[in-house]
């Protein structure tokens, strides 16, 4: 559709600028007869010839004209989808907050990368933005590996956020820990995050 609508612009471009140039010279031909026929009574002409051109023409911008008049005819371009392989998103941050069993609301989260022993689950939330807004939904892996202070990795989460695609940033947390106090050790923990079948980095928090 993209080629033949370029094609089909390209021809009424061409047809177009003969014709103006057609035009601009009759123009010119009967100005020039008039001037002459003035010029025997030492009349003065106030249009103003420029190089050869009226200076009527100036600012005339053939190849604007011809896209508004093309996009009156033609359906209009519609949007691609993102190539394949592209990535569905990109993360602006990650942070941590406590909550219970059941996650807390976006905006009564308090973040932070030291916590208590006593705290019970740890969630991760990634910030994104979403690289299929406008276009369609998408689905998008997202794996957090916990790591415990002695370098074992104690929790393993896979999911999957699914960004709609009138949203235009996401944000997307998932966490590990217990029901009960006493679930975390001290000492200093890492997340490894992985979004979109990427390794973004690795994030760490404190438990004293």
């Amino acid at each position: 559709m993209d080629s033949n609508r370029s094609a089909i612009i390209k021809e009424l471009t061409v047809i177009l600028v003969i014709v103006a140039l057609l035009l601009a010279t009759g123009g010119l031909l009967v100005r020039n007869v008039v001037v002459g026929l003035r010029s025997l009574d030492n009349a003065t002409l106030a249009g103003e010839l420029d190089g050869g051109i009226d200076k009527t023409f100036r600012g005339f911008d053939i190849e604007k004209t011809i896209r508004e008049l093309a996009g009156k005819f033609l359906p209009a371009k519609e949007k691609q989808p993102a190539p394949v392989g592209a990535k569905k998103g990109q993360v602006t941050t990650v942070r941590f907050f406590e909550g219970g069993r059941q996650i807390t609301p976006y905006k009564q989260r308090t973040y932070s990368a030291q916590f208590s022993p006593r705290a019970k689950n740890i969630y991760t939330e990634i910030a994104y933005k979403n690289n299929s807004y406008k276009i369609a939904d998408a689905a998008i892996p997202v794996v957090l590996q916990y790591i415990d202070p002695a370098g074992r990795k104690v929790v393993e989460i896979k999911k999957t956020t699914h960004p709609k695609k009138d949203w235009a940033s996401v944000v997307f947390a998932s966490g590990a820990g217990a029901d009960e106090v006493g679930s975390w050790q001290t000492g200093r923990y890492t997340v490894k995050v992985y979004f979109d079948g990427d390794h973004i980095g690795d994030y760490n928090f404190t438990i004293q």
